[in-house]
């Protein structure tokens, strides 16, 4: 399975254009992306069939379709293709005072040479456990609890409120680490749904990590398909 870095409280699901105007997804080229059309990306993503079969998947021209791309798709099926990302903003919250952080900044907040790197390469104070509250794009809310770990050589995350992994419904998956205070998962049902769950630090006052923010993504290929995120700023629990 192909794995992606991500935005930190930044909707993962990206609108766009690929080169030259087209709309990415659209393998028939009718203005829109149909069901269909996804369905076939996850067949290409995963190595089941020819990028030739629908060359706008293929959004930078690499010769492959990659999750990103196919999220984009998955965009464009639901809002449109011509639809633009509005640019989110922090909420403020009581307690000290609060930075402005964009997607590059937070990933860029890595270990210091003082601090052990443990396998598989994840910075060890980001294991623990970790709640907070995560919001959708509709407004709702919900209380989440994750356990980071390390067991047999592979980060561990637990969802303990067992409210998150909403569309596999497990209690943990393992993740990658793109970095050692960026972690990424992807997991592709096709033709069901696609769930991603990316989390990274964020730096506070001037430490390397005051908390850990991510974003939970499901889509369902139903029809019409349908998606939802949770994004959320968790903090160290007791």
């Amino acid at each position: 399975m192909r794995r992606v870095g991500f935005g930190i409280l930044v909707a993962v699901v990206m609108a766009g254009q690929a080169a030259f105007g087209a709309c990415v997804g659209d393998c028939g080229g009718s203005g829109t992306v149909k069901v269909n059309d996804l369905i076939k990306g996850v067949n290409i993503a995963l190595g089941n069939a020819a990028v030739a079969g629908c060359g706008a998947l293929d959004a930078n021209g690499d010769g492959t379709v990659r999750i990103a791309e196919l999220i984009n798709a998955v965009s464009n099926a639901l809002r449109g293709c011509d639809y633009v990302s509005p640019t989110p903003t922090r909420t403020a919250t009581p307690g000290p005072p609060t930075q402005t952080f964009t997607a590059t900044q937070a990933q860029q907040a890595t270990a210091t040479p003082t601090v052990s790197i443990i396998p598989p390469g994840i910075d060890s104070r980001m294991l623990g456990t970790w709640s907070g509250t995560a919001r959708n794009e509709k407004g709702d809310s919900k209380t989440v609890t994750i356990k980071i770990e390390v067991a047999n050589r592979k980060v561990k995350v637990t969802d303990v409120g067992g409210n998150l992994f909403t569309a596999s419904g497990a209690k943990s998956i393992n993740m990658d680490a793109a970095q050692p205070t960026l972690l990424s998962y992807n997991n592709a049902k096709p033709p069901n749904y696609i769930e991603i769950f990316q989390i990274g630090t964020l730096p506070v006052n001037n430490q390397p990590i005051g908390s850990i923010a991510g974003q939970y993504t499901v889509t369902n290929f139903s029809f019409p398909p349908t998606g939802t995120s949770f994004a959320m700023e968790l903090r160290p629990q007791g």
